[in-house]
């Protein structure tokens, strides 16, 4: 199945690209996600993921859903699914 994969700021950036579109499993987790795509681009500046959850750094959406509302990363996704990865700016 497809899943697109928005990003944004420095991991557009790394990338090169706005979007990509990662082919995964079926049934595949949020956790299973970032997993795949820290593998397949290494070069993103720093992990979105930890053991527990998200870096506290990064907003994820699904389908423009706060993942918060969801599962979290235990989240199963399904074809199509629009992943959005935004990394918190804070300023003063």
């Amino acid at each position: 199945m497809k899943v697109k994969l928005r990003c944004f700021g420095g991991i557009r950036t790394a990338v090169g690209s706005r979007e990509i579109i990662l082919e995964v499993p079926e049934q595949i987790t949020l956790h299973g996600l970032f997993r795949l795509f820290e593998s397949e681009y290494p070069q993103i500046p720093l992990s979105v993921y930890e053991e527990d959850g998200f870096r506290r750094r990064f907003r994820v959406l699904i389908n423009g859903r706060d993942t918060f509302t969801l599962q979290g990363t235990d989240t199963v996704l399904v074809n199509g699914d629009i992943v959005a990865v935004f990394p918190l700016i804070v300023g003063g």
